[in-house]
């Protein structure tokens, strides 16, 4: 055995606490930094998109079953309803299990051939079901009862070239 003695150990460093300005310093700015960032988890999530989050829930208490074309896609997080966006729209109009098309203010007060379009058709086989009011008019959301009967009607009746579009029960064209 090796005797242990005081010199043998390791120099002990000599532990000082720390500056308690620097901390008395640095407090404040750390609360004021974690209360803005509590602060803002208050606010509410896409606020912007009220009006889509209200028509997803009145979508999921509609009577009826059939799905939902919605010109943004944002009602299916809420309606628990089979939901398609604009991408798929040719299919979808034509599609008998259709029910509701939902639309966006702004989409339909658009200069756009889809706004042309979305206008025609709903005019046409469409008929206003609800509307929920947006932060402001374009962020508005107009749900639109759909008939496949009356578009097959519209299909049927040959539309004239002036409305610029091509429908077929395989759907919508320019």
């Amino acid at each position: 055995k090796l005797p242990l003695s005081r010199e043998s150990r390791p120099a002990q460093r000599e532990l000082r606490p720390p500056d308690c300005r620097v901390a008395w310093t640095l407090y404040p700015v750390v609360v004021f930094v974690v209360a803005i960032c509590l602060l803002s988890t208050l606010r509410p999530l896409h606020a912007g998109r009220v009006a889509h989050r209200r028509a997803g829930c009145w979508l999921a208490t509609a009577a009826g079953n059939g799905v939902v074309l919605d010109t943004k896609g944002w009602t299916d997080l809420y309606s628990a309803r089979t939901t398609f966006q604009y991408d798929q729209a040719r299919e979808t109009f034509a599609d008998e299990r259709l029910a509701y098309v939902v639309v966006q203010q702004d989409d339909l007060e658009s200069s756009s051939d889809r706004a042309r379009t979305l206008r025609f058709l709903l005019r046409a086989a469409g008929e206003p079901a609800a509307t929920f009011a947006g932060r402001d008019h374009g962020a508005s959301v107009r749900v639109y009862r759909w008939s496949p009967e009356r578009f097959r009607r519209l299909v049927a009746a040959k539309p004239p070239q002036a409305a610029g579009l091509t429908i077929s029960t395989s759907g919508i064209s320019r």
